[in-house]
């Protein structure tokens, strides 16, 4: 055993594992891989790459493969329809000016001014006048839309407040007649009840009488 050798015949010296002899000083792990160059279910780590499909992480990209840094949709504010049209409306506004502009251009070197220049001016005057005409009709359309929901806004809360008031009035009408009502009854009850006793104490004071008187005659009668 000075030779350090097992019983089949591999050293031990040498830092070799059994029973298949891989070495444990290169840092491998048992099934063959290295884990010294930062390798992760191979695909390397160092180069800023996910475990998902080898996209880099170092270029700012999403896992579905669009670049953040290149301003896409949160970037350029086109989140809706309607700023998408918008941009693609300046977009073409610029190129209808930069045409304008080269055919402004084209004109005077190829016509040499003059009658061509006032040509072109005019044309551009007119656009001019054009674009803003339409941009004051679209403001004029978008104050009396806003007029008209104001006046309808109007409407409906003055005709609330008027039903409510209607309301309430009839409601007070309701209440008052009802009052009156009951006083009107409660007073003839108490006039009857006063009427029935006066009667009654009246007939009973006449019987009393009429038998008074009957008891006179008949006394003076004997008598006489």
């Amino acid at each position: 055993m000075d030779d350090r050798c097992l019983y089949v015949g591999r050293l031990t010296d040498d830092r070799q594992t059994t029973p298949d002899g891989r070495p444990t000083d290169d840092q491998r792990t048992t099934d063959g891989r290295p884990t010294s160059d930062r390798r992760l279910d191979d695909r390397r780590m160092d180069d800023r790459q996910s475990t998902t499909g080898g996209r880099t992480m170092d270029d700012r990209r999403t896992t579905d493969g669009r670049p953040t840094y290149d301003r896409l949709p949160t970037y350029d504010r086109t989140t809706s329809d309607g700023q998408r049209r918008l941009r693609l409306l300046r977009r073409r506004r610029r190129i209808l000016l930069l045409l304008l502009a080269t055919a402004a251009e084209a004109v005077v070197v190829i016509g040499g001014g003059g009658e061509a220049v006032t040509a072109v001016a005019i044309v551009v005057i007119v656009l001019v006048v054009v674009v803003v005409v339409v941009l004051v009709v679209v403001v004029v359309v978008a104050v009396v839309v806003v007029v008209v929901v104001v006046v309808v806004v109007v409407v409906v809360v003055v005709v609330v407040v008027v039903v409510v008031e209607v309301v309430v009035v009839v409601v007070v009408v309701v209440v008052v007649v009802v009052v009156v009502v009951v006083v009107v009854v409660v007073v003839v009850e108490v006039v009857v009840e006063v009427v029935v006793v006066v009667v009654v104490v009246a007939a009973t004071t006449t019987a009393e009488v009429v038998v008074v008187v009957i008891v006179v005659l008949i006394v003076v009668c004997y008598v006489s």
